[in-house]
């Protein structure tokens, strides 16, 4: 019977491998475009990891989620975060509260370019290329998808060719859906045709 364990390498071990991570900006991209619910819990922990410690957890990733929410005026308690990709029911959090958090993003040099470009883009990539086609929005809508059985949300930023710093954050979630055949199919029109009136209004 073989056993796993942890222990401290010896102090004559020698390295056989090391391997560096991609950059993080990379990595959200990857994340964000396709959606991948695996990098978003891995990224928590390590998030966990980095700031209070390995090894990297679930519970000190969320406490990192939590200091930088609070950071942004979002208050312990008004919230529901369980794990980092928000795969099941076991989360909650507000549009305004979204919003907030995508406002932060935009505004900080450091990373909000490389976030903005690690959202889908309406018609072209990822989760969203074969949403908005044909329409006023393609191109002009940068945003994170999220689907779950009874839920369909859209956050992110929507453009136009006018004006070109013109832009309007938005988050839209739909929820208690019923669970009858074609429900996500629907709630995905309404919050795509939401997004198409954002870019009617800044192309006026």
């Amino acid at each position: 019977k073989t056993s796993v364990g942890r222990c401290k390498a010896p102090n004559k071990g020698r390295a056989l491998y090391v391997h560096t991570s991609r950059p993080l900006g990379e990595l959200v991209r990857r994340m964000n475009k396709v959606s991948s619910n695996f990098m978003a819990e891995q990224l928590l922990k390590v998030l966990g990891a980095e700031r209070y410690g390995t090894p990297g957890t679930w519970a000190k990733g969320l406490r990192v989620v939590a200091d930088y929410l609070a950071r942004l005026g979002i208050k312990r308690g008004s919230y529901t975060l369980k794990n980092g990709s928000g795969l099941y029911d076991a989360s909650a959090i507000s549009p305004r509260q979204l919003v907030r958090v995508l406002r932060a993003a935009y505004h900080d040099f450091r990373y909000g370019p490389d976030y903005l470009a690690s959202l889908p883009v309406a018609a072209i990539d990822g989760t969203l290329a074969r949403r908005f086609v044909g329409s006023g929005a393609e191109r002009y809508v940068r945003a994170k998808t999220g689907t779950l059985a009874q839920v369909v949300s859209l956050s992110g930023v929507a453009g136009a060719s006018k004006g070109l710093r013109r832009r309007l954050l938005f988050s839209f979630l739909v929820t208690a859906l019923p669970k009858t055949r074609g429900q996500i199919r629907k709630a995905r029109a309404v919050v795509d045709d939401m997004a198409r009136v954002l870019v009617t209004y800044l192309e006026r």
